[in-house]
């Protein structure tokens, strides 16, 4: 349960309670940034069969509250906020919105939602490595990064890494550039 932030007298800090728990953050982009993560991470999800989703109207709120305080007034202030949802769900591995009905939510629960993606399976990326050649020009292995990010595109998202948003691109690419360093490459 997320309740909406009040801010301080000055302005610089605001607070909000997540789960019953009054947090506290800096009224800046980083301070924003992590009260919409830990809000959205409040959110109660819903789980249909082994998949779990995030209920964007939820989401949207969330982010709404701590953006604009006094409401959303203009299109492009609604429009900002539906981006800044959209990155921080990519960014805690939801996707895009779909639409869910009976019987998989009850009818009072119909609406969009955003289907938490499945984990990087590292064992790809290694199975990658393995396959690596050796340098023309020193005795060491190499491979491309992206080309490791396209595979990981293509296996999680259905897409090549280039066909990817950002924020895709960019979670790819950190979680496969950890599994790469952790392997020693």
């Amino acid at each position: 349960m997320i309740d909406s932030p009040t801010r301080s007298a000055d302005g610089k800090i605001f607070t909000q309670s997540v789960n019953s728990e009054l947090r506290s953050y800096p009224n800046d982009k980083e301070g924003k940034r992590q009260a919409i993560l830990d809000g959205l991470n409040a959110i109660e999800p819903v789980t249909v069969g082994e998949d779990v989703y995030l209920p964007s109207d939820a989401a949207l709120q969330v982010v709404a509250d701590i953006m604009y305080p006094k409401g959303i007034r203009t299109e492009k202030a609604y429009e900002i906020v539906r981006r800044t949802t959209a990155k921080a769900c990519a960014y805690l591995e939801y996707g895009e919105e779909i639409q869910l009905g009976p019987p998989f939510v009850p009818f009072s629960q119909r609406g969009t939602y955003r289907k938490k993606r499945p984990p990087l399976d590292a064992q790809q990326v290694l199975a990658e490595l393995e396959l690596a050649g050796t340098s023309s020009a020193y005795p060491r292995q190499e491979v491309t990064c992206r080309h490791l990010w396209n595979k990981t595109g293509l296996a999680v998202h259905g897409r090549p890494w280039s066909q990817l948003d950002p924020v895709q691109q960019g979670q790819i690419q950190a979680q496969v550039d950890m599994i790469v360093e952790n392997a020693g490459w």
